[in-house]
């Protein structure tokens, strides 16, 4: 029996991807990508909505709670909604890691779930491990900088 050449896939390096044939990825991906779409919009939604230094829904810390250490994620609802409604001061005091992280997190989630209904359009945040540790280590550096009860690094800390 006599095979069949496949034809050669042209390579896009810009966008990472074959330009030759794109499939949509399986439905249970694209049901994810609509469900947790759905879910980040309504949470999104809510705080921007529900002022959480006034309104106490979303919960206490519970590293917080137990130890009384301000975790890397301390504030960052505070942060989301000071961003929602344009004070970006406040939003730095608030957490300044999540200020520089959210946007990246938005661009990779939107990355991801044009990829998966078949729209490759953005390049994907792709993730080294050299990547991966120095974040690792940038958070546990701002863990240890914002428990430093020195006045500097208590501008870090939200109000108690």
């Amino acid at each position: 029996m006599r095979r069949t050449r496949r034809p050669r896939r042209r390579y896009h390096p810009a966008i990472g991807i074959s330009t030759f044939t794109y499939a949509p990825a399986r439905a249970a991906t694209r049901v994810t990508a609509a469900a947790s779409g759905a879910a980040l919009g309504g949470l999104s939604l809510l705080v921007g909505l529900v002022d959480p230094n006034q309104h106490h829904y979303f919960g206490e810390c519970p590293l917080r709670a137990l130890t009384g250490f301000w975790c890397p994620a301390c504030g960052a609802t505070r942060a989301s909604y000071a961003m929602f409604h344009g004070q970006v001061v406040t939003a730095f005091h608030d957490n300044v890691i999540w200020l520089v992280l959210a946007p990246i997190v938005a661009y990779a989630w939107l990355a991801w779930a044009l990829d998966a209904f078949g729209h490759p359009v953005l390049p994907k945040v792709r993730v080294s491990p050299r990547l991966a540790i120095a974040f690792l280590v940038v958070l546990a550096v701002f863990f240890v900088v914002r428990n430093v009860p020195v006045a500097p690094f208590t501008a870090l800390r939200l109000p108690a």
